[in-house]
């Protein structure tokens, strides 16, 4: 029995030896410490790109890094197959989900594409860093989680919201803004998508009024480059009104294509296209005013290449306003010269040439829309200066058969009063 006790005696005393060095290893793990160096949270931001329409605002992602155990991820907003359910974008139907990729594969990506990578690293606690990894890892755990919407949940959206939901106990709170951020998320559209005017052009015909309502601050940052400049003045304070700067460090950057980031397009811009089209048009109808027979083939062939463009922009936004669950589309005021109205009354009228006084009427009304629209929509912001060239063209032409319509009238008339006479 006292051989029994003293080996019990002695078990106890290895396990009690045992678990004292255990706690002291975890003490000492940096897992158990609380400290904000153990691991670090960047804002990364990837310059735009001319390639595809969903890169021309740049990127945004989350970059988690923990240099002690080797881990260095991007938590990045990425769409299903992009590139080959265009339509299923253009319907609302194409799914966003929280990816995770090694910094070093998210690199190379942007490499590829020439497009400059600089993390920003965040100011954040470790309380709070271990709270954001925690909702990334949760999105990530979901999937596609939701259906994308370029206008309300994009990838820059997504990352303000983030680092919102992870200050549970704080707040952050802006400093100086820039002018651009009192404007709409039409404005701030367009002054991000000046670099490329044709997907500038296409976005305006894509934006719907939901784009011109009043929204927060943080759902007026939604182009990744803006991000930076918002949260540089930016603090974080806590309950008892301490503030830090939400902003840490110089920037890191990861990669840098040199001047050609973005390379230039060969193509000539909408202003001069659209404008070249507006020149040859008033010169065809001057020409054919001065000698109708032999300018008449050219200035159908030239209507009819103008009614089609502007029916199938018609119906492309008609799809969009009645068949898109985008939230981003849905009422455009260019609905009003935008339709294929235009195109059914032009090819009427050619079928069944009578009533030329009709025609003249309904060519010489809608000349009238296509002119008050140019000039009611020089006062509005982001002005479409190619858009209202291809809308003079189309005046033009519409004057120009009101004209036609007119004459002939006036020879039916002519030619009745003879037969009267005789």
């Amino acid at each position: 029995m006292m051989r029994f006790r003293r080996w019990l005696a002695a078990l106890c005393g290895v396990l009690c030896v045992s678990f004292h060095a255990w706690g002291d290893v975890h003490k000492a793990d940096p897992l158990w410490a609380d400290t904000t160096d153990f691991v670090r949270v960047s804002l990364v931001v990837s310059a735009p790109s001319g390639g595809a329409l969903y890169s021309t605002l740049g990127h945004a992602t989350l970059r988690m890094e923990c240099p002690t155990y080797g881990m260095d991820y991007c938590f990045s907003s990425e769409i299903a197959q992009p590139m080959e359910e265009v339509w299923g974008f253009l319907a609302g139907k194409a799914r966003v989900g929280l990816v995770v990729v090694r910094i070093s594969d998210y690199v190379a990506a942007q490499k590829a594409e020439r497009r400059k990578v600089t993390g920003y690293p965040l100011n954040l606690t470790a309380e709070e860093k271990r709270e954001l990894w925690r909702l990334l890892d949760g999105k990530v755990a979901e999937g596609l989680y939701m259906t994308y919407d370029y206008l309300n949940r994009g990838c820059g959206l997504e990352v303000v919201s983030f680092v919102d939901c992870a200050l549970a106990r704080e707040r952050i709170v802006y400093g100086r803004l820039p002018e651009w951020v009192h404007g709409s998320r039409r404005e701030i559209a367009c002054r991000a998508l000046e670099p490329f005017p044709w997907t500038r052009v296409f976005m305006m015909l894509m934006m719907g009024d939901e784009a011109d309502r009043e929204v927060a601050l943080e759902k007026r940052v939604m182009v990744p480059a803006d991000i930076v400049e918002v949260w540089s003045d930016a603090c974080i304070e806590d309950t008892a009104g301490c503030r830090r700067p939400l902003l840490a460090g110089a920037p890191e950057v990861l990669y840098d294509p040199g001047a050609d980031a973005v390379p230039s397009s060969r193509f000539p811009g909408p202003l001069a296209v659209f404008g070249a089209v507006l020149l040859m048009t008033v010169l065809l109808t001057v020409a054919q005013w001065r000698h109708a027979g032999s300018w008449r083939r050219c200035g159908r062939v030239a209507d009819a290449v103008l009614f089609a463009v502007q029916a199938l922009a018609g119906l492309f936004m008609a799809f969009l306003w009645w068949c898109s669950d985008l939230v981003a589309t849905g009422w455009n005021k260019y609905h009003v010269v935008l339709n294929i109205l235009p195109l059914a009354v032009y090819v009427w009228s050619r079928m069944r040439p009578f009533a030329p006084d009709v025609w003249r009427k309904v060519y010489g009304f809608y000349g009238l829309v296509l002119a008050g629209f140019i000039v009611a929509c020089a006062w509005l912001p982001c002005p479409d200066y190619p858009l209202w060239c291809l809308f003079g063209a189309m005046a033009m032409r519409c004057f120009y058969h009101a004209y036609i319509y007119k004459e002939e009238r006036i020879k039916n008339n002519k030619s009745n009063s003879k037969r009267k006479r005789v």
